[in-house]
């Protein structure tokens, strides 16, 4: 679900981001019939795990620890009124190897792929001052066409089996990070920088992506939050005077503000 922003969540004069890390209600599918019982209007049984983390640490039994197929998890989250007219999405940061995600019962997104973050864009979906249940099905089969390669066979009692072909073990599951977030409708989608140093100033090349067409500035600060340099425009060149460069033991960072502006009147604000 690469349509939609892939910018680390952070809070600012536009944004929001709630974790939704820590206890989930979990379900493991045997008998990969969730969707014929409608699981994705809400989940069976008592079992609680942990977000982020990976499944199998959470029990001895030898069949769960080895279970390979569908894996449910489910989440109640509120979402405020004061969001009406944002795009809310809920981020994960990973889900091994392969996720639906379903939002008071509809499907909201799919995604393929267990070490990337997607987005499942539930604007349209939820309930505005209100609970919302957030179900995940995650299915942690191997297969020859993706990462990790391997294979999925089944034995003749029916059991679904691993084989890997790699020499670690295929824990799985939700093992990072949830967030559930709020944009503006006009945002930043993503940057790109490139730092280049001569002698003891430095450039930084940047580019910048929306989602519209209003005027972009650029605003480097330095560790005491005084401004460095400043740009206006999508792209451009920022240049810094003396530069700290981050050291070992001196872990210097500068920040960098990007906001989009009308008028004035700050549409968008990220910082990294």
């Amino acid at each position: 679900m690469l349509n939609y922003s892939m910018l680390y969540p952070r809070e600012s004069v536009s944004r929001r981001a709630v974790s939704l890390d820590g206890m989930w209600k979990f379900c493991l599918d045997w008998d990969s019939n969730g969707e014929n019982n409608n699981w994705q209007e809400g989940i069976p049984g008592e079992d609680m795990l942990p977000v982020p983390a990976s499944f199998q640490d959470f029990y001895t039994d030898k069949d769960i620890r080895e279970y390979t197929g569908n894996l449910w998890y489910e989440k109640e989250i509120f979402v405020p009124g004061e969001w009406k007219g944002k795009q809310v999405l809920v981020r994960f940061g990973a889900a091994t190897h392969r996720a639906t995600v379903y939002v008071n019962g509809i499907n909201a997104a799919e995604h393929e792929g267990g070490f990337l973050p997607f987005c499942a864009d539930i604007t349209d979906l939820v309930h505005y001052n209100a609970y919302n249940k957030v179900v995940v099905k995650v299915n942690n089969e191997l297969t020859e066409t993706n990462i990790p390669c391997g294979q999925t066979v089944t034995l003749p009692t029916g059991k679904k089996m691993c084989k890997p072909y790699f020499d670690f073990f295929n824990y799985s599951g939700l093992q990072r990070s949830v967030w559930l977030t709020a944009l503006p409708k006009e945002s930043i989608f993503d940057i790109d920088t490139v730092n280049e140093l001569r002698g003891p100033d430095a450039k930084i090349s940047y580019a910048v992506k929306t989602t519209g067409d209003h005027p972009v500035t650029v605003e480097l600060l330095d560790k005491e939050g005084k401004q460095v340099a400043y740009c206006e425009g999508k792209e451009g060149v920022l240049e810094v005077k003396d530069a700290h460069l981050w050291k070992v033991r001196n872990a210097y960072l500068y920040h960098m503000v990007i906001r989009i502006v009308d008028e004035g009147e700050i549409l968008d604000e990220y910082t990294q």
